[in-house]
């Protein structure tokens, strides 16, 4: 049996970088993805890398060493879009390294460490480098027991904490990182690593150095040239939200100016073109995890939204992780919407025969912790984001206390077709009457997205008596677009009776695919 308790963290993405990808200014092709199997490796062993593209593409493999020497530079066609590579590491010095994947305009980077072992002595915690600016992202690597909860903090020079998160060892002992990154309106100065489990603690401290550039709009931008001189072309170069960015005529060299003199310079012939210079917007993120009373993960929904302050962000991919292990991807609908139930149960075998064996030589089983994540890498119209949000799952049989309230759906399970609505009654009934619920207000969460609801109730009643249950009229609509399958819709409850629960049970939803 497994309970769920929910804890909803509402983050923008100011302070998140990309875990997936990162170093990279625009959204890798949803079909091309890149997974290590692990993090942290001995040079004893060889890093294994799958790569997912579309059929017959070529990428350039590229691994530099812990001080940024080329170690491997290779080509490889993957006739069926998906291929399996490992790599010799036994000549690495210790430390952090990178693998680079390129399929045409596209890139991806991900870090490993090399030769970190666990010392015993307490949690050791490394960083990629020891300073950073503004907008860098931050590779955390460390030791520490294994297959334990760590909580690493980011802390300012003012001593608050700008990001905050879990993760979990592995059996060596081994951890990582790739969520943080220094804020855009980082203040200079000494900033501050924690990594703490239970009573033991470590910090590291890192430099924030000032940036050149002219800070607007929290995003810090050099100027046209220094941009230009530096690798980045003409029509790539960004220019302030006031600005306008145009190509010189003579030099085809880049300019950021005001609209109106834009326009002058384009009439006079001093400048070609007006390019278009939409910088990414800042979002943020919303996520709930839905459990069925279940064993194991099998008919939870996570949930969640990714948005601008004035818009829904669509058509994005949202990766999913479960205990710092990738469990897939999810994509966001017109509305922001995003969802996850095809979980993999078998991915978190390790942490759970880990904690379970551990569990046994106590003889006391408790529920079994989760953290799942949802990341946004962003591209070049949106900013990244991250969202985490916890539950537990037993692992072990345990008794349930009864139900407060007794829930009866007619029909026994709602039936959806894409692009349509059905309707459907809930009765409510106390089964004791201390648990009789005045002013019963009811609603529904946990339903898929691009699907919504309609309740009323069917009197004037609105307590839920053990003689009189409280009756709810309902009506389920989804669009073209809901995702078909089976669902446990959860119904909530907020009465005045502060002794009964406000999750009271589930329904099942099937969604069919329209005919």
């Amino acid at each position: 049996m497994k309970t769920l308790h929910l804890v909803i963290i509402i983050a923008t993405s100011l302070v998140l970088p990309t875990a997936f990808a990162s170093g990279i200014n625009t959204m890798p092709d949803p079909k091309f993805h890149v997974i290590l199997d692990k993090n942290n490796y001995q040079n004893s062993e060889k890093p294994l890398l799958s790569i997912f593209t579309r059929p017959n593409a070529t990428v350039n493999l590229l691994v530099l060493d812990s001080h940024g020497l080329q170690k491997l530079d290779k080509n490889i066609t993957l006739e069926n879009g998906t291929v399996t590579y490992s790599f010799d590491i036994s000549s690495y010095s210790p430390g952090i390294c990178s693998v680079i994947i390129e399929e045409g305009t596209d890139e991806i980077k991900l870090n490993f460490a090399v030769g970190l072992t666990p010392t015993g002595g307490g949690i050791v915690l490394n960083t990629d480098r020891n300073s950073y600016l503004p907008g860098d992202n931050v590779t955390i690597v460390g030791t520490w027991n294994s297959n334990t909860l760590i909580q690493l903090s980011l802390i300012d020079p003012n001593g608050v904490s700008v990001k905050s998160m879990q993760i979990f060892s592995d059996k060596t002992g081994h951890f990582s990182s790739f969520d943080f990154s220094i804020p855009y309106t980082a203040t200079p100065g000494i900033w501050r690593l924690d990594g703490t489990s239970g009573v033991s603690h470590s910090s590291v401290n890192i430099t924030v150095k000032n940036d050149t550039g002219t800070q607007i709009d929290k995003m810090i931008i050099p100027s046209p040239l220094k941009q230009f001189e530096s690798g980045i072309t003409s029509n790539n170069v960004r220019c302030r939200q006031d600005l306008h960015l145009v190509i010189k005529t003579e030099y085809g060299s880049p300019a950021c100016v005001k609209p109106d003199t834009a326009q002058k310079l384009i009439e006079r012939g001093w400048a070609k073109e007006i390019v278009s210079t939409n910088h990414p917007r800042e979002t943020q993120m919303e996520l709930r995890a839905y459990g069925f009373v279940c064993c194991g993960l099998d008919g939870d929904l996570l949930k969640g939204y990714l948005s601008t302050s004035n818009s829904f962000v669509s058509n994005a991919t949202v990766q999913i992780s479960t205990n710092g292990i990738v469990m897939g991807y999810a994509k966001t609908f017109s509305d922001g919407c995003f969802q996850f139930n095809q979980w993999n149960e078998s991915k978190l075998s390790e942490q759970t025969d880990a904690f379970l064996e551990n569990e046994k030589k106590w003889g006391v089983y408790k529920p079994f912790n989760l953290t799942f994540t949802a990341h946004f890498a962003g591209d070049k119209n949106y900013g990244p984001s991250t969202m985490q949000t916890a539950s537990t799952m037993s692992l072990t049989a345990v008794p349930m206390a009864p139900p407060q309230l007794e829930t009866t759906l007619t029909p026994t399970q709602v039936n959806l077709t894409q692009g349509s609505s059905t309707n459907f009654q809930i009765s409510i009934r106390p089964m004791v009457e201390q648990w009789n619920v005045p002013h019963l207000n009811l609603y529904l969460e946990g339903y898929p997205c691009e699907t919504d609801f309609r309740l009323s109730q069917s009197s004037d009643n609105t307590t839920a008596s053990t003689t009189h249950p409280a009756l709810f009229d309902g009506i389920m609509s989804a669009s073209t677009d809901s995702p078909e399958g089976k669902y446990f819709v959860h119904m909530m409850q907020n009465g005045t009776n502060h002794f009964v629960a406000n999750d009271i049970g589930t329904f099942p939803l099937n969604v069919m695919k329209m005919k």
